[in-house]
């Protein structure tokens, strides 16, 4: 007379679907599992998809403004190209009339009536005033 559920002389099949139980519900049992780690999973991959969308977004971003810096960066090169250009070419007028001045005769002139005594004699408006001192070194070591 002990408590078992399942006596002896149950038939093989009543067994078997005892059993058969047992085994839907474990079967039951690590679907749910599997489903559970297959979202959590799938919740992990959506995360790093994000992650990796931002930073293929800041990546781009960076690209753009190193872009952007270069383009920049050769127009200021083409800008200062030119002015040493320019300055070039005007270092090269005012040897040439320095040189040219050097060779011409030396003339005396006269003192112009027209100023007084200590004061020097008004500048026409159309030549640039020459400095005081022409340097040839400085422009030397650009060629």
């Amino acid at each position: 007379m002990h408590d078992d559920p399942v006596p002896e002389r149950v038939p093989l099949r009543a067994r078997w679907v005892v059993g058969r139980q047992w085994l839907v519900g474990g079967a039951i049992a690590v679907l749910a599992l599997l489903v559970v780690f297959l979202g959590l999973w799938v919740v992990r991959s959506e995360n790093q998809i994000e992650q990796l969308r931002a930073e293929l977004h800041g990546i781009y971003a960076e690209a753009e403004s190193l872009r952007t810096g270069s383009v920049e960066a050769q127009q200021r090169a083409v800008l200062l190209d030119q002015q040493v250009h320019q300055l070039r070419t005007e270092r090269e007028t005012l040897l040439r009339k320095l040189s040219r001045h050097d060779a011409a005769p030396k003339v005396q002139s006269r003192p112009n009536p027209r100023t007084r005594r200590g004061e020097a004699p008004a500048r026409s408006k159309s030549a640039p005033a020459l400095p005081s001192a022409v340097s040839r070194r400085p422009f030397d070591s650009i060629r």
